[in-house]
């Protein structure tokens, strides 16, 4: 739902200038949060996709995507932005 979200958001803030009563429009910080977290979920649906996805999941396609998992979330670690890591905790 937020990847969806991300490609209406000039329609939020459009309907916030041209709406007095509609105050939820969200700001560019949040918009910029949806976006580093719709990151970071893309790479953990791909291996939930590839790992359960599978009849088989053999060893080898466990790994890699476990791996890849593992290589963003140090990422993340290793950032300076706070809300990102803030979320691992």
């Amino acid at each position: 739902m937020l990847s969806t979200t991300l490609n209406f958001t000039i329609v939020f803030s459009t309907y916030a200038e041209r709406e007095a009563h509609y105050t939820y429009a969200p700001s560019t910080e949040d918009w910029e949060k949806v976006n580093k977290v719709c990151k970071l979920l893309s790479v953990i649906n791909l291996a939930t996709h590839v790992i359960f996805g599978s009849e088989y999941p053999t060893s080898n396609l466990f790994l890699a995507e476990i791996w890849k998992v593992k290589l963003v979330l140090d990422n993340v670690t290793e950032e300076n932005d706070l809300f990102m890591r803030e979320m691992e905790v």
